[in-house]
């Protein structure tokens, strides 16, 4: 998915629009009355987990309960501490790569 001009999360497959909190927004295929009974299953939600951006790298909490916004900003995340120097060898891991870890698009 993408993240749209409003803030909010198109999915790039059935062009669907959540909110930050996971509810579903915009369902195109449906008419706008419809919407509330959409709405109102919560199986059309999506999860919504806490983030932080740190380096430029996107940090996931994952879990979606409601004490995970909580948990989440009282637990410290890892960053890079080495203030330019050269990373110590055994911080490295060197493997393989799987295609997910690679960029790509479609």
């Amino acid at each position: 998915g993408r993240i749209e001009d409003d803030g909010s999360l198109l999915c790039s497959y059935h062009a669907w629009r959540f909110n930050g909190e996971g509810e579903t927004i915009n369902v195109p295929q449906i008419e706008a009355s419809e919407l509330s009974k959409i709405k109102a299953n919560p199986k059309s939600n999506c999860n919504s987990f806490p983030v932080e951006i740190i380096d430029g790298v996107l940090w996931v909490w994952p879990d979606s309960s409601s004490d995970a916004k909580i948990e989440s900003a009282l637990s410290p995340v890892p960053f890079n501490d080495f203030e330019g120097e050269d990373v110590p060898e055994e911080r490295i891991w060197k493997g393989n790569w799987n295609f997910r870890e690679l960029p790509y698009g479609h």
